[in-house]
Parts: structure tokens; sequence; C-alpha cells
């Protein structure tokens, strides 16, 4: 991969984080995402050619990515609300799928209302690369301690994982201490994205 590519050549001295996205299905996208592509190719790098997605100015729709966050962010609400009830062992594993979706949801969110982009990777690695583009942090540290990625292993259960995993083989234990740091991790990006939401109704961008 190219990001690993960029790792291994300069250690952590330089980053980036890969959009992967046809030309050819730029046409379909929304406004938002081809004003985001356009900026990127103007002001970026090229290392193609015939790179220009469209002639047209597109304006970036900022209600819709205000509306898109509001409810990315009830929805992650709902899912850490039901997760909340989940307390005995044989819940772990679906517990800890809503506790991903949660924090899915609410970096989905976030890069919208900063970015106006909805990516195609939805993993969380990802996730939190473009977060860390946007923010300057880094949220996976919220479930990294030293050594211990345990945590970030955990937040990664995807839903798809109900179908093919052993469902007692999680410690609801485990899963209890993922739901603090998600929290810890929800509420932080709720701090951010309130302070950007009051930047724009007070320069008037929104109303």
């Amino acid at each position: 991969m190219i990001e690993a590519k960029v790792r291994d050549a300069f250690g952590k001295k330089h980053k980036v984080t890969v959009l992967v996205h046809r030309k050819q299905s730029m046409p379909k996208k929304r406004d938002n995402d081809r004003w985001l592509f356009n900026k990127l190719t103007v002001n970026g790098f090229q290392v193609g050619s015939n790179l220009n997605i469209t002639d047209q100015p597109f304006e970036r729709d900022l209600k819709y990515s205000v509306n898109y966050w509001r409810n990315r962010a009830l929805l992650a609400e709902s899912h850490f609300n039901t997760a909340k009830s989940l307390t005995n062992s044989d819940d772990a594993l679906l517990k800890n799928t809503l506790l991903h979706q949660a924090i899915v949801n609410s970096c989905l969110g976030f890069i919208e209302l900063f970015l106006g982009y909805r990516p195609n990777r939805v993993n969380i690695g990802h996730l939190f690369a473009l977060m860390q583009f946007i923010t300057g942090k880094d949220f996976s540290l919220y479930f990294r301690q030293e050594d211990d990625n345990s945590l970030y292993l955990l937040l990664s259960a995807n839903p798809d994982m109900i179908r093919y995993k052993v469902v007692n083989q999680y410690a609801i234990e485990d899963s209890n201490k993922l739901e603090l740091r998600c929290k810890e991790c929800f509420w932080e990006i709720k701090q951010l994205a309130f302070a950007k939401l009051d930047a724009l109704y007070k320069s008037h961008l929104i109303l």
C-alpha cells in the first residue's frame, strides 16, 4: 500500500492518507464530494495526468454537512444507549459491534462536517487517519496503551463478525472497558464538532 511505503521510507516524518475513487465515478458523486476533490486536484500535487474532475465550480452544501453530522451523532448516541443495556457475558460481541458502529458514525459525521467528504473505506484505521488529518490528534490512542492494543482490536468488531465469531469468546469486562474509552472518544469528537458549528454560526455561513 502507498501509505505503508511512505511510512517505511520516511518513518514518522511523513504520513499520507490515500483516498481511492475512480475518476469515472465522479459525475455520480455528491456536489460536496466533487467540491472536495476539485480542491485537492487544484491545490495538491498531481501524480498522474488529466486528473481534473470537472471544470464546474461546485459549491459546498454546508447545511447538508451540518445535518449529516447531527444525524450521525444521534445514531451514535442510540448505539451507546443500546450497548449500555448489554451486561451478560454472551452479550460481549454484540456490545463490541455496537460500540464500533457508534465510533464509525461519529467519525463519518465529523469528517463530513469538516471536509464535506464521505469516505468509501469505513474501517476504523482509515477513519482515524482522516480524523488526524483534520485535528492533528491520533484518536486511536484512546484505545492503545503502550504495547497493549487489545481494546483497539475489540473496537474493530464490525457487524459481519456476528455471523462468524464464537459469541462467548469475548469477556464482557473488556467490553465495558471499551465502552468507557468509546464514550471518552465520542465526547471529544462532539466538543470539536460543537466548536466548528459555533464558528460556522458566528461567521453566518449557516443560519
